[in-house]
């Protein structure tokens, strides 16, 4: 039984009567994302950043990394911080740490990849933070075939076209401005640290962003691809050669090579 199956089970909730839905982000916008947020709260509400103190292993590295946030620690600095590999809050492959579920959080490399996927081809919906509008109407798509056509889901589709809400800001931009991608301003050794650091995620989002376009495409006869701004994001560094290295290669290739590799 996988993680999903175990936490419907325990909430008393049968499989086909649930729809699951999830969103990705591409592993470079997530961290600088992390970053910005951390730098916001060591002076405001500490407590919000609990989920990066069970990184402190029992020594003092969460008191040094408030220190460091309160004296607007840069992104490199984060990006290169010691936290302790664990189960949450860890800055690197955090995506696939979270996926892969607890019960498998001693797993590492590839295998915890492979227990990441499994559960995210049990969701019924899993869109690009990246590519948000689109993710909406998709979504839209994929409730009315469960739910039933509804004005609640017709104005999720229609609305997300024309809006998209900054939830960090509070307030309304246009899809374009919302499609800005951060990592795109990141320094090629920046880029690369948060790269190798995040080579799991990197796969992951990898066959997710391959699998929703191909259902965009399928399902709502969008066949265009990403935007400009989703295909910034998961740009490469001008030099890869020790990102690579890393990167994961029983599941390297096409979406459906990587399905095939997981197994029941």
């Amino acid at each position: 039984m996988t993680t999903v199956e175990q936490e419907l089970h325990r909430r008393d909730l049968p499989m086909h009567s649930a729809v699951l839905v999830t969103m990705l982000r591409s592993p470079a916008e997530r961290v600088i994302s992390e970053h910005k947020y951390a730098l916001a709260r060591p002076n405001k509400n500490k407590e919000s950043l609990q989920f990066l103190q069970q990184q402190d292993g029992g020594g003092d590295s969460f008191g040094q990394l408030m220190k460091a946030l309160r004296h607007n620690m840069t992104l490199t600095d984060y990006v290169n911080f010691p936290f302790e590999q664990g189960d949450y809050g860890s800055i690197a492959n955090r995506q696939v740490s979270l996926l892969s579920g607890s019960e498998h959080s001693h797993e590492r490399g590839e295998l915890q990849l492979r227990y990441a996927l499994r559960n995210l081809q049990l969701f019924d919906f899993v869109g690009l933070q990246e590519d948000f509008p689109a993710s909406m109407r998709l979504l839209a798509h994929v409730l009315t075939e469960r739910l039933g056509h509804s004005d609640a889901i017709d104005a999720m589709a229609t609305q997300s076209a024309d809006i998209h809400v900054n939830a960090a800001a509070g307030t309304a931009v246009k899809p374009a401005a919302a499609g800005h991608s951060h990592s795109a301003e990141l320094s090629d050794e920046v880029r690369k640290a948060v790269a190798k650091k995040n080579n799991l995620d990197s796969a992951l989002y990898d066959w997710a962003k391959e699998d929703f376009y191909r259902k965009l495409c399928d399902q709502l006869g969008e066949c265009d691809g990403p935007p400009a701004a989703a295909a910034d994001a998961d740009a490469q560094p001008a030099s890869t050669a020790d990102v690579t290295a890393d990167k994961p290669t029983a599941l390297s290739g096409t979406g459906k090579g990587m399905s095939d590799a997981v197994g029941g």
